[in-house]
C-alpha cells in the first residue's frame, strides 16, 4: 500500500501548470526530470518512464482518495482544516503540481498556505535525483556508512561519542588485537546499515554487579562482547558510549537522549551554511527519538535560537506548545548552547565538501556537542522547504561549477 500511495509522476511534462513558472525552484524541478530521463539508458527504460508518466494521472485518482480517507481526521484535529478543503488541496497539489498525494500529509502541507508554499516546494524524490547527480560518490559513501564516518571523523578531530569496538562477520574488527576492554558505563550497540533507530540496543551498566542490562537480559563483559560478535554476522556493529543530555536541555526529556538535526549546505564554492534545524525529543525513556517512535520534532528559529511548536506523529499527529508529559514550556524556549552545535555542524560540512546537502545529528552532552552521524537526504520538515532557503541558488551554482570543471578537463 505504501508503494502504491508513493507512486508519483517520474517526469516533468509540459501540461503541469507549474512547468511554466520561472525561478530557481522551477528550474531545479525541470532539471530533476531531465536527469531522470538522461539516466534511463536504452529504449526499454525510457519507455517505462513514459508509460509511468502517462499512467500516473489515472493512478493518482484512487491514491488521492485512499490517502484522504486515512489521514483527513488527523489533519483536521491538528490544523482545523476541513475535509472538503483538504480534498480540494489534494487535487491541486497532485494534478496541478505533480506531487505524490502522500506528500501532502507526510510533509504536513495541511498546515501551510499552499498558494505561497508550493512554488518553493521540492519533493524528497526530486532532491534525491539532484543529490545523486551532484554528490561526490566517495564522500557520500563515508557519510552514509556509520563505521567509515566514525573513523573519518576521528581522524579529522571531530568530536564523536567514544567507540570501544567494531564487529564484522562474527569477528572483532576494532581493536585490531581483538582485546576489547569495556568501561564501567552504559553503552550503545548499533548496527551500521540501519536508520531511524532500528536495531539499536541500549545496555545500561549496573555497578553493583558489574553487568549490563537491556530489557530482561543481563550480561557480563564477555557475554556482551560475544553477543555483539553474533549480531555482526548480519551487519557491522559498533559499541560506543551512551551519551546523556546537557543540563540546559534536560528539562525537555524524560530520560532519553535529545538530538539536534542541523541541515547544512556546502559544496566547493562557498563556506557551509545552515539552512534549518530542529530538535528531536524522545518520549519516555525510548532509545530512539524519531517521530515513528512517538518522538517530538521541534523546529528551531535560526534568527533567535528559540524553539517553535512541537509536532508529534505517533500515536497520532498533534501539535504542542508545552511538553505533553512534563508540561515544560517548549514554544519560545531558547537553546543557550546553540552556537556550539551550529559551529560543529558547519565544521563537519566543511570536512565533506563533496556532499552538497547533509542533515547532521548532533547530541548536546554535558561536555559539549558530539557528532553522531550525517544524513545525505535530510528530508523536508513541516514549515521548512528547501525552496525557501538558498538551496536552489547554491545548487545551480554548484551545478555550473561542476559542469564547467568537467568541460575543462575534456
Amino acid at each position: 500500500m505504501d508503494r502504491f500511495l508513493n507512486f508519483y509522476c517520474p517526469l516533468v511534462v509540459a501540461w503541469f501548470p507549474w512547468y511554466w513558472f520561472s525561478g530557481d525552484v522551477a528550474h531545479l524541478r525541470r532539471m530533476a526530470g531531465k536527469i531522470q530521463w538522461n539516466n534511463a539508458e536504452g529504449g526499454i527504460k525510457k519507455s517505462i518512464l513514459l508509460v509511468k508518466t502517462l499512467v500516473w494521472p489515472l493512478h493518482a485518482l484512487p491514491s488521492i482518495f485512499l490517502v484522504y480517507y486515512s489521514q483527513k481526521s488527523n489533519a483536521l484535529r491538528v490544523s482545523g482544516r476541513s475535509g472538503i478543503r483538504q480534498l480540494k488541496e489534494l487535487f491541486y497539489f497532485t494534478y496541478c503540481w505533480g506531487f505524490a498525494p502522500q506528500d501532502y500529509y507526510e510533509r504536513r502541507m495541511y498546515v501551510e498556505e499552499l498558494s505561497s508554499t508550493l512554488p518553493f516546494f521540492l519533493s524528497e524524490r526530486e532532491l534525491t535525483v539532484l543529490s545523486v547527480w551532484i554528490n561526490d560518490r566517495w564522500d557520500e559513501t563515508i557519510v552514509n556508512n556509520k563505521a567509515l564516518f566514525a573513523d573519518s571523523s576521528r581522524k579529522m578531530g571531530l568530536p564523536i561519542p567514544e567507540e570501544f569496538a567494531q564487529f564484522k562477520d562474527g569477528q572483532i574488527l576494532i581493536p585490531v588485537d581483538g582485546q576489547v576492554s569495556l568501561p564501567g558505563k552504559s553503552l550503545y550497540l548499533k548496527p551500521v546499515s540501519e536508520s531511524v533507530g532500528r536495531g539499536i540496543e541500549r545496555w545500561t551498566y549496573e555497578s553493583s554487579n558489574k553487568a549490563w542490562c537491556f530489557g530482561n537480559e543481563e550480561l557480563n563483559d564477555k557475554e556482551l562482547i560475544d553477543h555483539a560478535i553474533e549480531l555482526s554476522r548480519k551487519d557491522i556493529y559498533v559499541l560506543q558510549e551512551m551519551l546523556s543530555n546537557h543540563p540546559s536541555i534536560e528539562c525537555f526529556s524524560e530520560g532519553g537522549l535529545i538530538t539536534f538535526r542541523v541541515v547544512t549546505i556546502g559544496g566547493y564554492e562557498k563556506e557551509p551554511e545552515i539552512l534549518a534545524a530542529y530538535m528531536s525529543v524522545p518520549m519516555g525513556n525510548a532509545i530512539a527519538n524519531h517521530e515513528k517512535y512517538g518522538g517530538l520534532r521541534i523546529e528551531i528559529d535560526l534568527q533567535t535560537n528559540r524553539l517553535k511548536k512541537a509536532f508529534a506523529k505517533q500515536p497520532r499527529p498533534a501539535i504542542y506548545t508545552t511538553h505533553p508529559v512534563t508540561g515544560v514550556q517548549i514554544e519560545g524556549a531558547r537553546i543557550e548552547e546553540w552556537s556550539g552545535i551550529a559551529k560543529l555542524a558547519s565544521r563537519a560540512q566543511r570536512a565533506f565538501p563533496g556532499v552538497f546537502l547533509i542533515g547532521w545529528d548532533v547530541a548536546l552532552a554535558p561536555d559539549g556537542p558530539k557528532l553522531l552521524e550525517g544524513n545525505t537526504l535530510s528530508g523536508s520538515f513541516q514549515g521548512f522547504f528547501h525552496g525557501r532557503t538558498t538551496y536552489p541558488e547554491r545548487y545551480l551554482n554548484e551545478y555550473r561549477r561542476k559542469t564547467n570543471d568537467a568541460g575543462s578537463t575534456q
